[in-house]
């Protein structure tokens, strides 16, 4: 079963934080890349003539100074439209799934699906002013952030070295795939235990809680009538798999952790969150050449219609643009 995916009549590109922070790198002239400039300069000029989406992603996070400056300057090129929360594309996916779960019909997706508002009509609001609310980080939020990278790089490393060693891909794939099962099995067991022995959540578990089984179990009650152990049987079914968002998350993790390279990069997770919610709904994705080569070995270009670039290859991306 392959999920139909209605892209939009006018092209979308998106941009990974990386290039994103050269530009503002060569609009400040704290860099020197002419490249980057031809890419300002031309997307600004197609998205001028609406021909052409550059959406802000979940860019805020990966942004570590300056994040007022950076977002602003591109302004000019996202025109204020912003895709959903990488979350809020996964769950939109969902529930449209839960919707049809086993009645044979496949969901159909749309590029607003990826949008709180339709990219289309605000690419065409003649309104010359774009309200842009971004507040720089505390040193202190800063700092907590980058320690936060640290721990977290240092544990996937760890799982690296140690479960994934010698691991067969498609062996590892199938475990991804069944990946959000088990943690939401896990949580549901949490609950139950702490809730018998009247033990205190955490605030994370809290949210584990609210987000990965009190919102989805009331949308699936909606629908359906066999209740947690019917949601956890969707949750190992084909149907999930199929999902945009779980099939790219689960074959680009895969890649990342029974690859050859030794070391991982402390932005591979959030890289691979933003491409396995975004990259269904572009025409144009511009990463870094890890990601898209990972990219490429999936064959997830070819499986979802869009053309990836990272700055090795750039000139066929402007060979892409100059002729939109």
């Amino acid at each position: 079963m392959k999920i139909k995916i209605e892209k939009s009549p006018i092209p979308i590109i998106w941009l990974d934080t990386l290039a994103i922070i050269e530009l503002y790198k060569t609009k400040t002239g704290k860099s020197i890349d002419n490249r980057i400039q031809k890419l300002h300069d031309m997307i600004k000029l197609k998205v001028s003539d609406r021909k052409l989406i550059c959406p802000l992603g979940d860019h805020e996070a990966e942004i570590e100074e300056d994040l007022k400056e950076v977002i602003n300057n591109i302004l000019d090129l996202t025109l204020g439209i912003r895709f959903k929360a990488n979350e809020d594309i996964q769950q939109t996916q969902v529930f449209k799934a839960i919707k049809l779960y086993e009645t044979n019909e496949i969901p159909v997706l749309t590029y607003k699906d990826a949008f709180y508002k339709d990219p289309l009509e605000e690419l065409n609001n003649n309104n010359p002013f774009i309200i842009s609310v971004v507040v720089n980080s505390t040193s202190e939020e800063i700092s907590r952030r980058k320690q936060t990278k640290i721990l977290n790089l240092e544990e996937l490393q760890s799982v690296k070295e140690n479960y994934y060693i010698d691991k067969d891909f498609h062996k590892q794939l199938e475990d991804e795939f069944m990946g959000h099962f088990s943690a939401t099995r896990y949580v549901y067991e949490t609950l139950m235990y702490k809730s018998s022995n009247k033990l205190p959540f955490t605030e994370r578990e809290i949210n584990q809680i609210n987000n990965m089984l009190a919102l989805p179990l009331t949308y699936w009650k909606r629908y359906k009538s066999s209740g947690l152990n019917g949601y956890f049987e969707f949750l190992k079914s084909v149907e999930y798999k199929n999902l945009p968002y779980v099939d790219i998350n689960a074959r680009m993790t895969a890649d990342l952790f029974t690859s050859r390279r030794k070391f991982l990069d402390s932005g591979d997770p959030t890289d691979i969150s933003n491409i396995s919610a975004l990259l269904p709904f572009c025409n144009y994705v511009l990463t870094d050449k890890d990601q898209m080569n990972r990219i490429k070995r999936q064959q997830l270009d070819k499986k979802y219609d869009t053309y990836v670039y990272s700055m090795s290859n750039i000139d066929e991306l402007f060979n892409k643009l100059e002729a939109l």
